[in-house]
C-alpha cells in the first residue's frame, strides 16, 4: 500500500540560479509561492535562467505540477533565480509516495 507524505521547504533565492528542490520519482504533485517582492523564474533542471522558464511574479506567483490522466508528472529538479539579489524567500510544498 502506497501513502502520501507532505514535505514543506523554503529557500532564499537570488540573483544566482540555486537547485531548490532535487529530483524525486516518487513525486506526486509539487506547488512553489513566491512571498518576495520580486519576481522570481523557475526551471526545470539544474539551471534557472531570468527571463526563461515559469515566471512567479511577485507577492504571492504560485505554479503547481500534479500527475496528468496518465500518471505521469516532472520528477527531476527545479532550480530558481530572482530578478534582484535580495533575499528573496520561494517556498515549496512537495507531495510524494512512500512505502
Amino acid at each position: 500500500m502506497q501513502y502520501v507524505k507532505s514535505q514543506d521547504s523554503t529557500n532564499v533565492v537570488t540573483n544566482a540560479s540555486i537547485l531548490v528542490v532535487p529530483p524525486n520519482n516518487r513525486r506526486r504533485s509539487i506547488a512553489f509561492t513566491n512571498s518576495s517582492s520580486s519576481v522570481i523564474w523557475l526551471s526545470k533542471g539544474n539551471t534557472a535562467t531570468v527571463g526563461q522558464g515559469i515566471s512567479l511574479n511577485a507577492n504571492g506567483g504560485s505554479y503547481t505540477d500534479d500527475r496528468d490522466a496518465d500518471g505521469a508528472i516532472y520528477t527531476d529538479s527545479y532550480s530558481a533565480i530572482a530578478v534582484t539579489a535580495g533575499s528573496n524567500v520561494l517556498g515549496e510544498q512537495e507531495d510524494y509516495f512512500e512505502n
